[in-house]
């Protein structure tokens, strides 16, 4: 997967968890229970976001890595 598709990625699942914000926000307030399946989409867009956003700065680092080997060939 490219780069710019993990970040693209990333604000995918940060949409989500921006969407049902609401949801948390009423069960909060109403001091009942999130539905499940809520409970669930976000653990999972989280989850997503933490992995993708290590192996971003992963690949970043080894551009930057990259670049500064080939400046010290120049």
């Amino acid at each position: 997967m490219l780069l710019n598709e993990k970040d693209n990625e990333v604000l995918n699942n940060k949409a989500i968890l921006h969407t049902t914000d609401w949801e948390v926000i009423k069960a909060t307030e109403l001091n009942v229970e999130l539905d499940t399946s809520i409970k669930a989409v976000r653990a999972e867009a989280r989850e997503r976001i933490n992995q993708l956003e290590t192996e971003i700065a992963d690949l970043k680092e080894q551009i930057d890595n990259y670049i500064e080997a080939i400046e010290q060939h120049v």
